[in-house]
């Protein structure tokens, strides 16, 4: 018997048995690694790159990093658009692949050619004056590092999610593996950034930009083929339509009954047909967020854009209850920025120096990441198990406390970051290095 709303890779009804779990779940986590292992590196690494071989200010790459990272955020929006309403996320990821080489191919090409780059400089002498990337050379370097994003940002909308197919969450023991499968797949991000913050960033600094940037881009491609491997065994979702398109709807048609009084009997709002509960899910109505409900009164025209079902105000209603915590992570996440960019130019003063082995300042990143794999690995198999027999919930805690605990360790620990940031400018001032890029005495 196969799971509603799914096919295997030939379009065929999925068999549970061999479609699906842990099996199909691995090859996926192998992408992610390989995927990380380009990203983390080439992102905490941009900022150095930007600065001494495009020769651009401290702000300026800063800022650079930081747009890079924003429209990465942006185009994941477009690729969870589109596996959504047209394409499967198997086929937006293959589809996106290429993009990312394409990316780190142009970048690499840039790193190698001289004449594609300013000329050698020391930027960090104070009287130096090197000349900036500009021209058509600044356009491929936009074009490579947003190709970057464009396909980074719309294969991460997508691995999780197709990753989190592979399980039913109907089924008491698929649905304890899809949540384990959640924290391994961040482990493998995890996994990946350490690869990539060592070895890669080792690449770049000792033997060239151009051989390191090419290693990424074949470290996806080897993804690519390895997640190309488990194409017999995965679960494929059918696309069901844009969600944004059905929220549209629900909003339009409760502006156009506004005036209407709400039924006493929600019996008898628009229910899903009996032909598409075959392959939707049915949500049962609420009571909150009533204004909704006038979407689904049937009355005059029956066109969707004027009635729409009970599941369709339900799932709306569901993404303005968490618009909130959509609008705290953002606030949650800005310090992330402050890690990629004004931290690894911090490193770029320091003596990271242990003996004869000089650590790059884009390696230190490796520290909180290494913690944060163990904590990972902690809670899965420790905590949660634990947690679970007194709570009786399949994750231990739920969702919104693990967001809860998020949200008073950051700032936290930007306050940690700041103090520390004001203790480093005043050593700075009392030995006369504002201006200087050698290193603080400050230990």
């Amino acid at each position: 018997m196969g799971v509603e709303g799914f096919m295997d890779w030939k379009g065929n009804p999925i068999n549970p048995k061999r479609h699906g779990g842990t099996r199909a779940a691995s090859f996926i986590h192998f992408l992610a690694v390989t995927l990380f292992v380009g990203f983390t590196s080439t992102t905490l690494n941009l900022v150095v790159y930007l600065r001494k071989t495009m020769h651009m200010g401290v702000a300026s790459s800063s800022t650079n990093v930081t747009n890079f990272i924003g429209m990465s955020c942006a185009f994941a929006l477009l690729g969870g658009f589109l596996s959504d309403s047209y394409m499967t996320r198997f086929k937006t990821i293959l589809i996106f692949i290429p993009i990312l080489f394409l990316g780190y191919g142009l970048l690499a090409l840039q790193a190698h050619l001289p004449l594609l780059r300013p000329p050698e400089c020391n930027v960090s002498k104070p009287q130096s004056s090197c000349k900036h990337v500009n021209g058509y050379n600044a356009v491929l370097l936009y074009v490579a590092i947003y190709l970057i994003a464009l396909g980074e940002g719309s294969m991460r909308a997508n691995i999780p999610s197709f990753g989190g197919d592979q399980f039913d969450e109907d089924d008491p023991i698929e649905s304890k593996k899809r949540s384990s499968f959640f924290n391994w797949l961040t482990v493998g991000f995890s996994i990946g950034s350490i690869i990539g913050l060592i070895f890669i960033v080792w690449i770049e600094d000792s033997q060239g930009w151009d051989l390191g940037l090419l290693v990424c881009g074949l470290a996806v491609l080897v993804g690519m083929l390895v997640m190309v491997m488990g194409l017999p065994f995965y679960r494929i979702q059918c696309p069901k339509g844009s969600p944004i398109t059905r929220m549209l709807q629900v909003f339009v048609a409760a502006f156009k009954k506004r005036r209407l009084i709400l039924l006493e009997n929600e019996e008898e709002l628009h229910q899903v047909s009996k032909e598409e509960i075959v392959d939707e899910e049915v949500l049962p109505h609420t009571k909150d967020l009533k204004f909704l409900d006038k979407a689904s009164i049937p009355y005059g025209n029956t066109s969707k854009w004027s009635v729409c079902t009970v599941t369709q105000v339900e799932e709306t209603k569901i993404v303005l209850r968490m618009a909130p915590i959509f609008i705290s992570a953002v606030f949650c996440h800005m310090p992330i920025t402050q890690l990629t960019t004004f931290a690894v130019q911090q490193g770029m003063t320091m003596n990271t120096k242990l003996g004869s082995i000089h650590i790059s300042p884009v390696t230190l990143i490796v520290i909180p990441i290494i913690l944060q794999t163990m904590i990972l690995v902690i809670y899965d198999r420790f905590f949660v198990p634990f947690v679970r027999k007194v709570t009786g919930y399949r994750s231990g805690i739920t969702h919104l406390q693990r967001i809860g605990v998020s949200f008073i360790l950051t700032p936290v620990a930007t306050c940690l970051a700041a103090f520390i940031e004001k203790k480093r400018k005043r050593v700075a001032a009392d030995y006369g290095l504002i201006d200087s890029a050698t290193g603080v005495p400050m230990s």
